[in-house]
């Protein structure tokens, strides 16, 4: 892993939720004010954060990896969405309940036999992979 990918990491850990959202819009407006806007926040708020520094040098780095600042925004919010789908378990609809598990159990187990497509050249592979089954009774 490079210096700058560390180092961006290190940054980004440091963040609340509002300046990680303006590191993520401001590469896309010219000026602070615009992505102080869209986020929701006034210009002066941004101009007065302690680490506006570190923040500016996160989104001077977020131009060569945007992929893993959108990770730390989705992952600050992981559990929020698992409490959202674990919830919809105890909802009065039947279809809801049951779409819900099987939301959890597709990611948590894999989908029953999952097809997986390899295309090499001319070639093409299929696997089926079974999930929770005896390779050996195959």
């Amino acid at each position: 892993m490079s210096l700058e990918v560390n180092r961006l990491q290190e940054l980004l850990k440091l963040f609340t939720p509002e300046q990680l959202n303006y590191i993520a819009v401001r590469p896309f407006v010219r000026w602070d004010k615009d992505a102080a806007k869209q986020i929701g926040v006034a210009a002066e708020t941004v101009s007065r954060w302690e680490n506006k520094g570190e923040i500016d040098e996160a989104v001077s780095l977020m131009l060569n990896d945007g992929v893993l600042t959108a990770k730390e925004i989705l992952g600050r919010s992981l559990a929020k969405a698992a409490i959202e789908i674990t919830q919809e378990l105890d909802h009065k609809s039947v279809a809801v309940r049951h779409k819900a598990a099987t939301e959890i159990l597709d990611r948590q187990l894999g989908k029953p036999g999952q097809k997986l497509d390899l295309t090499t050249g001319e070639e093409k592979i299929n696997f089926i992979i079974k999930v929770g089954i005896d390779p050996d009774k195959l």
